[in-house]
């Protein structure tokens, strides 16, 4: 007859194999717990790397969608401004020749030609680049030297909207017979509207190089398109 468990809680010597019955199916039962949580551990793990797989698949994607539509978007916006940024330097180089021409660069700077001073400035006060200016927000999705080339050169037309403001307001216009047009500031301002429209001149050029390669028209059409246009 087995023994009760109550009858093994000394430690009789008959109890021996009790005990050792006990112990095995305690070693057992560890066995399958140990088991079991390594297999949860397991599945647990298989799961993680699932999650942290699809994870970086959405994130792929996304990354890819992006990179899509910003493409996309590049590619308006090159070619809603590529004949704004083509004009650019010919309007600018035309505008720093005149100006050079106008004025007589000697200490008190003259002005030599009234009319031709006047037109300078006020075309000098025109945006330069007034469609970049309205997609300004999204020129971030042009490659990243376009972008920034034309952000500078977005900054670069302000000041010159600026420089153009300050020599207006130093201007004395005729009030009477015998008085006449004159300018009142300083040489340096003169001479720092001429050298911005230079700077600015040089580098549209250099960007609506790029910005022709990078829309794919080469020189040949665009001149193609500026003769038609002169011609209309």
């Amino acid at each position: 007859m087995a023994l009760e468990f109550a009858e093994c809680l000394s430690m009789k010597a008959e109890c021996a194999t009790f005990w050792a019955g006990w112990g095995a199916i305690a070693t057992a039962a560890v066995g399958v717990v140990t088991v079991v949580v390594a297999l949860l551990a397991w599945l647990t793990s298989r799961r993680a790397a699932t999650i942290a797989q699809q994870a970086t698949t959405i994130a792929k994607q996304q990354h890819e969608e992006a990179m899509r539509l910003r493409n996309e978007d590049a590619r308006i916006i090159g070619r809603m401004l590529l004949y704004e940024i083509d004009a650019a330097p010919h309007r600018l180089s035309a505008l720093a020749t005149k100006w050079q021409k106008c004025i007589a660069w000697d200490d008190d700077a003259r002005i030599r030609f009234v009319n031709e001073f006047k037109e300078v400035l006020a075309d000098a006060a025109l945006p330069v680049f007034p469609g970049a200016e309205k997609v300004e927000q999204r020129i971030h999705n042009l490659p990243n030297a376009l972008g920034a080339d034309l952000a500078t050169l977005i900054g670069g037309s302000r000041t010159l909207v600026e420089i153009v403001r300050k020599i207006g307001q130093r201007i004395h216009h005729p009030s009477h017979v015998g008085d006449r047009f004159r300018y009142q500031g300083s040489r340096t301002d003169l001479a720092t509207l001429l050298h911005q429209l230079n700077w600015l001149a040089t580098m549209s050029e250099a960007l609506a190089a790029e910005f022709r390669i990078f829309v794919g028209v080469s020189e040949v059409e665009m001149k193609a398109a500026r003769a038609a246009v002169e011609n209309a």
